[in-house]
């Protein structure tokens, strides 16, 4: 009888502890973002905007942000449940100066090669509603490197979420 409990305990405490241990969470997301540069007038998207200068160099606002929305884009919860669709992204971003500190805006949406040709001259059209509840998204990044404003279209509110990375590693 002892013989009996033991096994069946055994047995209970190997199923759990496997179980346990094949519910591990996604560390890595397959993402396909292709960058699009926005090169035309940004009077077109707002009559406020005004254009920011190029900063060069690895410490820059551009490539901190790009690391940082890519970053979210791969722990978004949404995206993670595709996470075996390889999914592509056609993003265009522009530079705009405010209160004398560059910020990126982002708009991105489920890649459409046949629309790419125009995406450094025109401004990219979001549906309000898309198909597909990630099918278009906005963000906006600080001087910071924060992704501020960052939501799916279609849903009613914003997730706020700033860059967790140490400063040392993109310095």
């Amino acid at each position: 009888m002892k013989k009996t409990l033991f096994f069946i305990n055994f047995l209970f405490v190997s199923l759990l502890l496997l179980s346990s241990c094949a519910k591990k969470e996604i560390l890595f997301v397959p993402l396909k973002i292709e960058w699009f540069e926005y090169k035309g007038d940004l009077s077109k998207i707002d009559q406020s905007l005004v254009p920011a200068p190029v900063v060069e160099g690895f410490d820059s606002t551009e490539n901190r942000c790009f690391i940082a929305m890519t970053k979210i884009l791969m722990e978004d919860p949404l995206i993670q449940l595709r996470a075996n669709q390889n999914i592509s992204f056609d993003v265009q971003y522009y530079r705009y100066q405010y209160k004398k500190e560059v910020s990126i805006h982002f708009l991105g949406r489920l890649s459409e090669p046949e629309k790419q040709g125009t995406l450094e001259t025109e401004p990219m059209v979001l549906p309000l509603f898309p198909k597909e509840d990630i099918g278009a998204w906005t963000a906006r990044c600080n001087p910071k490197g924060q992704i501020k404003d960052f939501a799916f279209n279609g849903q009613k509110t914003k997730r706020q979420r700033p860059l967790k990375m140490k400063t040392s590693t993109i310095e």
